[in-house]
This record gives C-alpha cells, sequence and structure tokens, in this order.
C-alpha cells in the first residue's frame, strides 16, 4: 500500500480529533446516565459510590471508543500497511 500524502494524513487526524472529541461527550453522557440511574434505584446512595460509578462507567467507554477509534485511524492512515510490509522484510532476512 503506497504511503499516504501529507493533506490526506492531516485530514484523517483532523477527522481523528474530531471523533475524540465526540466520543469524550458520548463518555460523559453515559457518565451521567449511569449515576442518574443509580440515584434513582438506590435508597440512599452516598456520593462515593455515584463518584465511583461515574468515573468507572465514563472511563470505561471513554477507553473502549478511543481504542476502536485508534484502530480505525490506524488501517486508514496506512499505518497498519507499513508494519506489515517492515514484518515481511524482517522475516526474509538471512540471520
Amino acid at each position: 500500500m503506497p504511503k499516504m500524502e501529507p493533506e490526506l494524513k492531516a485530514a484523517a487526524l483532523a477527522r481523528l480529533r474530531v471523533t475524540l472529541r465526540r466520543l469524550a461527550l458520548f463518555s460523559l453522557a453515559c457518565a451521567i446516565l449511569a449515576v442518574a440511574f443509580t440515584f434513582k434505584n438506590s435508597d440512599a446512595p452516598s456520593i462515593h459510590l455515584l463518584l465511583a460509578v461515574a468515573i468507572l462507567t465514563g472511563g470505561s467507554v471513554l477507553v473502549a471508543t478511543f481504542l476502536m477509534a485508534l484502530i480505525f485511524y490506524s488501517a486508514n492512515s496506512g499505518h497498519d500497511a507499513e508494519a506489515h510490509d517492515a514484518q515481511q522484510h524482517i522475516d526474509k532476512d538471512p540471520r
């Protein structure tokens, strides 16, 4: 696979940044929903419980979506093909 032009890589990186901002907002919304659900269904929730739910839910969603976005960016930008080509050169080395 040929290397991408710098303009295309810059555009792909800009798309990744926009996607990551949207995913951060999505993770914040998931954390707020989880806290609201916990608050509604618990008799006397402590602030510690609500903070833990918010941090764990938001953090889990953020990490998962970030890694998926990074996989798609890597595949679209040609980094995977470059790594695959480098591995073929290493495998052919007679040493």
